[in-house]
């Protein structure tokens, strides 16, 4: 059974896109990993066998090749990932600690560039890889130098990859959402750090857009439909990139 691999798994945007794709084939299995093992999302329940849960520390090489190791034993057939795992903060760049600006770069930069590593050494033949980027990764933000850093960071691995890997049958694109009602953005919003109907007004849409869209768009990327594909950074915006651009 073909096996989609997601870091950051049990977040919002990664629980919708492994729906997704267990919604779109019922010969799909999915290996969500995020940091600690916890039970199978509520919404994917219903999937049973086709769901396994898996810990690992992205930022840490030995880590992400032990818990690919039991992946690959428990579902011996993966074939695509999703690189979704993250953290965000917010500090002013003047006074930010740097451990917290390493910490950031970590999780999304190498966490990224080692799993495409570890899932493309276990391909044994074509694969599709998504990271997920961000807008923030495009364009500047107040107090989000390590996030936007670290996200342009991941556009370019994309594109980089998507190179060197396109004669191994490999595709390497990147979704880029911009204000996603997800829970961390749910808590960003609660302690103030962003007026969530304020950032909804800056998408041309005049709204903040679902997991469910930013997993509509990752399925499209890595199925079939997509073949042609690759080295591309795909805005899933709701037109923030066009109003900023302005």
């Amino acid at each position: 059974m073909p096996t989609t691999v997601i870091t950051g798994g049990t977040g919002g945007i990664g629980v919708e896109t492994a729906r997704a794709l267990l919604a779109a084939s019922p010969d799909r299995a999915v290996a969500l990993v995020d940091l600690k093992v916890s039970d199978i999302p509520e919404p994917l329940a219903a999937y049973g066998g086709r769901v396994a849960v898996f810990a690992c520390d992205v930022t840490d090489e030995q880590s992400v090749a032990a818990t690919g190791a039991e992946i690959r034993a428990a579902m011996p057939s993966v074939d695509s990932l999703v690189n979704g795992a993250g953290i965000v903060h917010n500090d002013a760049s003047i006074d930010m600690p740097m451990d917290r600006f390493r910490a950031m770069l970590a999780v999304h930069v190498e966490g990224t560039l080692l799993w495409c590593r570890q899932v493309a050494r276990s391909l044994h033949g074509p694969g599709s890889i998504v990271n997920i980027g961000s807008i923030a990764g495009q364009f500047g933000h107040p107090r989000r130098i390590a996030y936007g850093a670290a996200k342009a960071a991941v556009h370019s691995i994309t594109k980089t990859l998507a190179v060197e890997w396109a004669g191994r049958g490999i595709r390497v694109n990147a979704v880029t959402p911009g204000y996603i009602e997800t829970p961390m953005m749910k808590e960003v919003a609660r302690i103030g750090l962003v007026d969530a109907d304020v950032a909804a007004g800056w998408a041309a849409m005049k709204r903040l857009g679902s997991p469910a869209e930013v997993a509509a768009a990752i399925r499209f990327l890595l199925s079939d439909e997509a073949s042609f594909i690759t080295g591309h950074i795909l805005n899933v915006d709701g037109g923030f990139a066009v109003l900023k651009a302005e």
